[in-house]
Formats: C-alpha cells, sequence, structure tokens
C-alpha cells in the first residue's frame, strides 16, 4: 500500500510515518520499478504499537531497543512505570497548589507571595524537587552562540579585518591550499568575500536549516543559530589564516580546518540535546 494509505489505515500523518521510518522503527520495502516505498500489514500493525507507545511517553531510543530486540517491552515498562509514577506525583502537588492558589480572592500577579505557598526554609528543597523541569530554563554558552548579537560581532570583526588589512596585502591572495602549498589565488579584494559569506549564511543559508527542523515540527530556531553562527565562526577563522598565510606565519589549513570541524560537531551536538530537553521536559530523545 502506498503512504496515503498508511496514513489512513493508520490515523497518523506523512511526518509521523516518515520519521519513525528515519529512526528505523519501521522499514518498508521499494518498489523495484518506481523506487517508491511499499507499506504492509505488518508494517501498519507496527505503525499503530509505536504510536501507542509513544503516547506513554516511551523515547525513541527506547522503542529503538524494543523494535530491534535489544530490550524487551517489560523492562522499558518497569523504567516507564516509575518515571510516570514520579510525574503523577509531580503534577498532583502542582494540582494542590494550584487549587490552593485560586482559593485566594485577592490572588494577583503584582502582590502574589511564593512564600505564602512554599516557606522560605523548603524553598531550595522545592527547586531541587522540580530540577528537572528548571534545568530546561538556563542560559548558557549554547544559547549565546545562537544570538544574533554573535552573528552581529562575527560579521563585524571579519569585516574590520578585511578593511584594516587590505592595504598590507599583495595583489594576489592565496583562496586554496593543499598541503601547506597555495594553489589557487585570486585579486585582493577576494579577502571580502569572508563577510560576504557571513550575511549569506545568516540570511539565506539559515532559514533553510530552519525549515529542515520544522519540517519535523521541531522550532529549530535555536539550533539554526547555533549552526548558521559557527558557520560564519568558520568564514571568520579561514580569513585569519588566509592574512597568516599571507606573511608567511602559517601554512597548513587542513588542522585549522579540522580544529573548527571538531568544535562545530561538539557546539551541535551540544544544541541538539538542549533543544530537545527544552522542548520536551525529559532526558530522553523525541
Amino acid at each position: 500500500m502506498t503512504i496515503r494509505e498508511a496514513e489512513e489505515r493508520t490515523g497518523l500523518t506523512r511526518s509521523n510515518i516518515r520519521f519513525y521510518e528515519k529512526e528505523k522503527l519501521i522499514m518498508p520495502s521499494r518498489n523495484e520499478k518506481n523506487s517508491y516505498r511499499e507499506y504492509t500489514e505488518r508494517d501498519v500493525q507496527e505503525l499503530k504499537k509505536i504510536a501507542y507507545l509513544r503516547t506513554m511517553g516511551i523515547s525513541i531510543d527506547n522503542l529503538y531497543k524494543i523494535v530491534h530486540h535489544e530490550t524487551t517491552l517489560r523492562e522499558i515498562l518497569d523504567d516507564q512505570d516509575v518515571l510516570l509514577e514520579m510525574e503523577v506525583t509531580r503534577l498532583k502537588e502542582a494540582k494542590e497548589i494550584c487549587q490552593l492558589m485560586l482559593s485566594d480572592e485577592s490572588l494577583d500577579y503584582d502582590t502574589l507571595d511564593v512564600t505564602a505557598y512554599v516557606p522560605e526554609q523548603k524553598m531550595s528543597a522545592y527547586w531541587n524537587g522540580h530540577r528537572r523541569l528548571l534545568e530546561v530554563d538556563t542560559v548558557g554558552f549554547i544559547d549565546m552562540w545562537s544570538r544574533k548579537a554573535t552573528w552581529n560581532a562575527l560579521c563585524t570583526a571579519s569585516l574590520l579585518l578585511a578593511l584594516l588589512m587590505f592595504p598590507f596585502l599583495p595583489e594576489q591572495i592565496p583562496v586554496q591550499w593543499s598541503n601547506g602549498l597555495t594553489i589557487r589565488t585570486a585579486g585582493r579584494y577576494a579577502i571580502f568575500f569572508y563577510p560576504a559569506a557571513c550575511v549569506l549564511i545568516h540570511y539565506m543559508i539559515k532559514p533553510l536549516i530552519w525549515r529542515a527542523f520544522f519540517k519535523y515540527r521541531i522550532n529549530g530556531s535555536e539550533a539554526a543559530g547555533y549552526m548558521a553562527n559557527f558557520l560564519c565562526f568558520v568564514m571568520l577563522s579561514v580569513q585569519g589564516f588566509t592574512l597568516l598565510y599571507v606573511q608567511g606565519l602559517v601554512r597548513c589549513v587542513e588542522w585549522l580546518l579540522l580544529f573548527d570541524a571538531i568544535i562545530f560537531l561538539g557546539i551541535f551536538l551540544a544544541a541538539w540535546y538542549h533543544l530537545f530537553k527544552r522542548h520536551s521536559g525529559v532526558h530522553g530523545r523525541v
């Protein structure tokens, strides 16, 4: 059957089905003539089971382990039962506090006194009891890296570097290297390519990255900011390398690019993890 028919049979959206396939929870065959996916009755039943277990809060990682027999459904449900019990307890406490607050006819945000509901001496314990929820509301290096202010700083630094160093550049500057040797050059005005590239990354590539996240119904503005700003950082790094290369101070660009790639990967993985924690409120993948 086609994906449209699979949608009708399961009640799931096409995006859901594609996502579960991407995560290798189902593996439909392909028609040899047209390469279209062909879903079987077994795929339909698998999709229903996967979606049903997802409604219980079971993570994609754990579903993968169940589907591929790396663990048993009972083991995962035992762990999930404990997590759900903790969540029920937290929600009951929240509901009791909510009802207590609603019983105050003079309730208003401007005059709200938190200590009337949580005594001062118990405040730290209260925050610790909700640490799992509060920890996603933190601002760190990852958040700052995604901001437009960071892009402004990178773009401005690149432009100033080009303007300041342009009078001291030779007529031809290297733009491609291999094993420490120049293999392609361009006019010295090419030094302004780097700040221009930062502008293009921000206004053209960043929206494409955002759409890639939005395709899976994820608000990817932060992750897109992380990636776009780091690409600008790479541009600034290569620009700096070019200027140092012209002065004969450095030769091997490969090590610079490797370093940038390692930093980029680390920041991206941290950003991805942080993004999912913020939107799911839990530590597992969604």
